[in-house]
């Protein structure tokens, strides 16, 4: 049966004159198998035009969080594909990348959100609690993408695979609600959730969000947590909200992170984890190889009004230091 429809798929090709597509296919193949495992990707080009753009004024505002963190005792460390970044391509971002990711244990989260709203308040910037994570949307005119994450602690430091597929088990039986359920929740519309918050329309329900938040945190701490309250040392979790989330049951040992460690990433002093390498390896398995999926973010507009090219380049000229001594 296999030969037949081989037969026949061959005979529709070579009608269209395609009968050479499998060897174009398996070349093409060869080549993705080749960048996959031969390329230096430390090597890539950096960013040009708009997108550097948007990367720099990233790094101008997290030079920004850098100082008020520091200001009033915050921790805070670099992660995601920012700290990958800095690791494999000599201490930037990667080239293609274009959005900021920081995260916080939970304390320091819950008194920054709360601090982050009232400094910002008038300052051309536009705040928003997704009720998952906590994001800086835009400044003045133009989208930019900051987000804060938080993270919680386990009430012990574990290490062997068999505790943490314990671990994960745990997490799959609480009670979460995913990305879609808090856009509801907050009264958007998932398919027009990012413009309706770009054009002014911030945060409509939170007390919807509160609640699944308070029905999420319950949950963690009968099931996961088990009525036990964390350890100083415990392992390193993404935050509640999201942890059931497939993608991120991810586990740090609270030794890969702390002490965090002062490194310049894009000309900016910042925080990164304490062993960077098993923190990445751990989220991203070997990330020296080329990525599955080689694609730049989603939200990414190149061609951007002029308007928003000018509040890119002032934001990027702010002096750090002036601008957070004026936040009252």
């Amino acid at each position: 049966m296999k030969k037949i429809l081989k037969a026949i798929r061959y005979f529709i090709l070579k009608i269209f004159g395609l009968h050479n597509l499998d060897i174009i296919l398996d070349r093409v193949n060869w080549l993705q198998n080749y960048h996959f495992f031969y390329s230096d990707l430390s090597k890539s080009a950096p960013a040009r035009g708009n997108l550097l753009l948007y990367q720099q004024a990233g790094a101008k505002l997290l030079e920004i969080i850098d100082l008020l963190c520091k200001k009033y005792k915050l921790n805070y460390w670099l992660g995601s594909g920012n700290l990958l970044g800095f690791v494999r391509h000599n201490s930037g971002p990667i080239p293609w990348d274009d959005d900021m990711d920081i995260y916080m244990l939970r304390p320091d989260y819950e008194k920054a959100i709360v601090l982050f709203k009232k400094l910002f308040e008038g300052t051309g910037f536009v705040l928003f609690f997704t009720g998952w994570y906590f994001k800086f949307m835009k400044y003045k005119n133009t989208p930019i993408g900051f987000d804060i994450f938080p993270m919680d602690q386990y009430y012990e430091n574990i290490e062997s695979e068999h505790d943490l597929i314990n671990l994960r088990r745990k997490i799959n039986k609480i009670k979460s609600f995913t990305r879609k359920d808090f856009i509801e929740a907050s009264g958007y519309r998932v398919n027009n959730f990012h413009k309706e918050i770009w054009s002014g329309n911030i945060n409509k329900n939170s007390n919807k969000i509160l609640k699944m938040k308070s029905l999420t945190k319950t949950s963690w701490d009968r099931i996961v947590m088990e009525g036990n309250d964390i350890a100083h040392n415990g392992n390193i979790l993404i935050g509640y909200e999201r942890a059931k989330w497939p993608t991120n049951q991810f586990t740090w040992n609270y030794n890969w992170i702390y002490p965090l460690k002062r490194m310049n990433y894009l000309n900016v002093e910042t925080n990164i984890p304490n062993n960077p390498d098993l923190y990445l390896y751990t989220q991203f398995g070997d990330y020296w190889t080329f990525p599955d999926n080689f694609i730049i973010h989603p939200h990414r507009r190149f061609k951007v009004p002029l308007e928003a090219i000018f509040s890119l380049q002032e934001l990027i000229n702010i002096n750090a230091s002036e601008f957070v001594d004026s936040l009252n």
